[in-house]
């Protein structure tokens, strides 16, 4: 047998993609116990392109219940601690079944579960950079996706989101499973769960070849009235309706809820169909004299749909995608709000999303080099050969050089690298 020892935490993880091909994850995550832990069941379907070959998965576990692999029981003492589940001798279609209980987290990647002055809780995730394998076992790396099915049992009383659309919930307040459709293939960082006493609101943004999306916008009772004065459905439908029109791209997902949770250590994160947003961004807004903090961070998280959603690269090359999320979304921003430039040396240190501003200055060096549109022809074909992937900054390159009709590979080894300090 053949075992692959690879790092999951690596940039050289993604070699565990040559012999696995993931096909499903049924997921099912329960709430109602304690502060400190909550439990999950991960059912994953996967296939393996080498029979007998061996590999592992991803799980950081207060403690393993129960783990099967194709009928037969591993022993999963060690993924508590060293975050791997060995999986020998694999056949080519697979079922992998793990329950186990999962510590709630206080670092940046996890599940958070947040308890207010008044008694309730709220429990929020973030898979990125490694927090998917503390909510359950996984596949955990970019080039590894597949759709998920969703459920998780809630208290009476609560609400739930998750990544996919709704599909059915307790009646009324009572407690019970909250039930989401499968999503797109997402690779397990990107999934992302919201549950608590949310209060809600609603409304479509409309499109002008595709129907109309449907956005909800949640936070706790207490942040209401801040979030009707200041979220208002252009800061969504302008920024979206824009990135659909230039990149030629639908937006890629069934829907878009935006949760503004406490205590959030990011000031937002764009997980497909689930937007988290820091609380604190609504008192900033609400102070923010041009008003531009909320509409940057909503601009900036809506382009993560296209760019870190529907296609990812390998983590050396993440800082790409914030290149390409704050380029265009400083695009939007720029004719969205007449008069503004938000390239502006002293508007753009000003800006939420100044720390990125670096990043995106060699796409912009790009677009002077062969045309804007080149640029987005490029991004454009990327989407439409690559939908739901994992690339390289060459298969970038590529995309790029087609649409300008020239070879930017040379241009990209001297230009297109990471902004230092």
């Amino acid at each position: 047998m053949m075992m692959l020892m690879l790092d999951s935490t690596s940039i050289h993880a993604h070699a565990r993609s040559s012999v696995l091909t993931v096909v499903s994850y049924d997921l099912e995550l329960d709430f109602n116990g304690g502060p400190d832990t909550f439990s999950s069941r991960a059912e994953i379907r996967f296939r393996a392109n080498r029979p007998g070959v061996s590999s592992f998965a991803d799980l950081l576990a207060a403690g393993v219940r129960r783990a099967v692999l194709n009928g037969v029981r591993l022993d999963s003492g060690a993924s508590c601690h060293d975050g791997h589940l060995p999986l020998p001798d694999l056949a080519r279609e697979n079922l992998l079944v793990v329950e186990a209980d999962m510590y709630y987290t206080t670092a940046e990647a996890g599940l958070h579960r947040v308890r207010e002055a008044n008694g309730s809780d709220c429990v929020y995730g973030k898979g990125y950079p490694d927090g998917a394998r503390r909510i359950y076992c996984c596949f955990d790396q970019e080039d590894l996706r597949a759709p998920f099915t969703v459920s998780i049992n809630a208290p009476a009383g609560w609400s739930c989101l998750a990544n996919g659309p709704l599909a059915s919930r307790p009646a009324g307040d009572a407690a019970g499973a909250w039930r989401f459709a499968a999503t797109q293939p997402l690779a397990p960082f990107l999934s992302s769960f919201c549950a608590g006493n949310y209060a809600s609101s609603a409304f479509s943004c409309p499109r002008d070849d595709e129907p109309p999306v449907p956005v909800t916008v949640n936070a706790r009772p207490a942040m209401r009235e801040s979030v009707n004065t200041l979220l208002r459905p252009e800061l969504v439908s302008g920024p979206l309706r824009y990135y659909e029109r230039v990149l030629a791209a639908a937006y890629p997902y069934l829907k878009c809820d935006l949760v503004f949770v406490p205590r959030y250590r990011p000031l937002a994160y764009g997980a497909p169909g689930l937007m988290t947003i820091q609380e604190q961004v609504l008192a900033k807004a609400a102070d923010d004299t041009s008003g531009l903090y909320l509409a940057v961070v909503l601009a900036h998280e809506l382009a993560h749909a296209w760019f870190g959603g529907m296609f990812c690269t390998y983590e050396s090359d993440g800082w790409l995608i914030e290149a390409l999320t704050t380029y265009l979304s400083r695009r939007a921003l720029g004719e969205l709000h007449p008069g503004i430039d938000p390239w502006d040396a002293s508007l753009s240190t000003e800006l939420p999303d100044h720390a990125y501003g670096e990043y995106a200055a060699p796409v912009r060096q790009l677009a002077e080099l062969i045309g804007t549109q080149a640029v987005l022809d490029g991004l454009t074909g990327l989407m439409r050969d690559r939908p739901h992937a994992c690339v390289t900054k060459g298969d970038v390159v590529r995309s790029w050089s087609r649409a300008a009709g020239r070879d930017l590979r040379a241009w990209a080894a001297e230009t297109l690298v990471p902004a230092v300090g």
